[in-house]
């Protein structure tokens, strides 16, 4: 997720680069602009890049870096500065992926000038020496240069430790199925899900046409979802829980006919509302969990309605607004006052006070954006 942060931020940066690149272009290369080319798709990428104009282009492109790196201000120095060490960590992961040993090497030696500018005092002494000592292989250890040269210093490179293993390896948004002989992309699994949690219903479906799944996680998040998914996972499905001392096989289908059809597809909705990993739970105080719904769940079809609804629009409108204060009221009080704040002056009396309205907006907001992804 950190690389993908920075991915995100350089593209922001260059694309405000090349917005203002026209208009250098246009005030100080008006009559030798070159071409530009629209509709550029993978195809074609490749003839295109060949084509002079776009050569001219980026020699032009690259000149206006240099000048936002040394003559725009402190400012931008600062963010060419962030731009150059993002192609540094995007270059030497690219080299440890490919096995590209020349390619390595260029970019630990296009890194050591900004560890002495940074002040990194480790780094400086031990990348000095690291890089002194590898460039130097050919001569000392000729046999460790050519396994190097091979890929061998890169670990995706091991492949022969898989045997007859298959291994499937996710890289953002993009998986890539692992055997000894070779490696290649696997279109089915490419998502845009960031959360491991969710890929898991993915890649549990991808593989049901051949092998039973087995889910090793002792995560409430993940028995959540798996439950909400079984139906359409065409194969049985477990969860493996562990501790020290013992190992235990959760039933997947099992759990979710005794639940009921109706309460497990809700769960994912309940789950978020009362208090997940990324949304805090609004019915938390005064001893109110996730069991308490889960008994309202289980013997009202009205609330495995409105659970069910929830995250099926990413913005709510009053209508299910109103519905979760009701949830959040029943789940507290059993009380049939429909409205929070009339609620909060009844229960004012008592010393046990439910939060306001205000209060629940917000994290309504967030649970029906986690139930949604």
């Amino acid at each position: 997720q950190g690389v993908c942060f920075h991915k995100l931020v350089y593209e922001a940066l260059l694309r405000i680069a090349w917005k203002d690149f026209y208009s250098w272009l246009e005030e100080h290369h008006l009559e030798d602009t070159p071409k530009l080319h629209d509709n550029t798709y993978h195809d074609t990428l490749d003839a295109v890049l060949q084509y002079p104009s776009c050569t001219q282009i980026l020699q032009l492109f690259s000149k206006y870096l240099n000048l936002l790196r040394h003559g725009s201000g402190q400012l931008a120095a600062f963010w060419m500065s962030y731009i150059d060490l993002v192609e540094i960590l995007l270059g030497l992961l690219c080299a440890s992926r490919e096995g590209n040993w020349l390619l390595h090497l260029h970019f630990i030696r296009s890194i050591i000038p900004w560890c002495f500018a940074y002040d990194k005092q480790n780094y400086v002494r031990y990348l000095s020496v690291y890089y002194a000592q590898m460039t130097r292989l050919p001569d000392g250890h000729p046999d460790i240069h050519e396994h190097f040269q091979n890929g061998g210093f890169s670990v995706q490179e091991q492949r022969e430790k898989l045997g007859g293993k298959v291994m499937y390896v996710t890289c953002e948004e993009r998986c890539f199925r692992l055997i000894q002989e070779n490696t290649e992309e696997v279109d089915d699994l490419k998502t845009t899900q960031e959360e491991a949690n969710t890929c898991i219903l993915l890649h549990a479906k991808h593989a049901a046409a051949d092998y039973k799944s087995i889910v090793v996680a002792d995560d409430t998040d993940v028995l959540v979802l798996c439950l909400a998914f079984n139906q359409y996972i065409d194969c049985n499905m477990y969860i493996r829980c562990s501790t020290n001392i013992r190992i235990r096989l959760i039933d997947v289908s099992k759990l979710a006919t005794a639940i009921g059809h109706g309460a497990y597809t809700a769960l994912i909705g309940m789950h978020s509302y009362t208090g997940c990993d990324t949304v805090s739970a609004v019915t938390a105080f005064a001893g109110h969990g996730k069991l308490s719904a889960l008994k309202l769940l289980c013997g009202n079809r009205k609330f495995q309605d409105a659970f069910t609804n929830l995250g099926q629009q990413w913005f709510k409108c009053s209508r299910c607004f109103k519905n979760s204060i009701i949830i959040i009221i029943i789940i507290i009080t059993r009380s049939s006052i429909c409205d929070v704040n009339e609620l909060r002056y009844q229960l004012f009396r008592v010393k046990k006070l439910p939060p306001c309205e205000d209060c629940i907006h917000l994290p309504a907001l967030r649970a029906n954006y986690q139930a949604g992804i």
